[in-house]
């Protein structure tokens, strides 16, 4: 997960205020820890940016069925969030997604199953967005799995 913009509204609900750096980068502030930028990552099946990490696994689960499981871990609490995990192989492309209330959680997972027509290899790719209850919103930085289903 990484810091893709701030939401002042939650941030005030919640006893946050957005400040700016003397670069022009925008930070919550509280008597408490803050988060600020840092490095990105590249996909796999768990990505970590600086504010939290994001992951997906796609496990073959027998007669051509696969499970999913996707989700992420926050560094502060969320008040919400928005949530998919695109599924694509042969002749299949299948995108279950959530959404809600996180009620100042930091970690949300969710796993599925689904059956397939052919057999192959398929890929797993999560994305979405969470809403920190500091005002923070964090992206997904696209954790992807592949997996051989027969």
């Amino acid at each position: 997960m990484v810091v893709v913009g701030y939401d002042p509204d939650v941030a005030k609900a919640h006893g946050y205020a957005i400040r700016f750096t003397a670069e022009g980068m925008p930070y919550a502030v509280k008597s408490g820890p803050h988060l600020t930028t840092g490095r990105g990552a590249t996909p796999d099946n768990i990505v970590t940016g600086n504010c939290g990490s994001s992951w997906v696994f796609l496990y073959d689960v027998g007669a051509l069925r696969y499970s999913v499981d996707t989700g992420f871990g926050l560094v502060s609490a969320a008040v919400s969030y928005s949530w998919a995990a695109n599924v694509v192989g042969p002749a299949y492309n299948y995108t279950p997604a959530w959404s809600g209330a996180l009620l100042l959680k930091t970690a949300w997972s969710a796993q599925g199953a689904r059956s397939v027509s052919l057999p192959g290899t398929y890929s797993a790719k999560s994305s979405g967005t969470a809403v920190l209850a500091t005002g923070v919103i964090c992206r997904s930085q696209g954790p992807v799995a592949n997996q051989a289903i027969y």
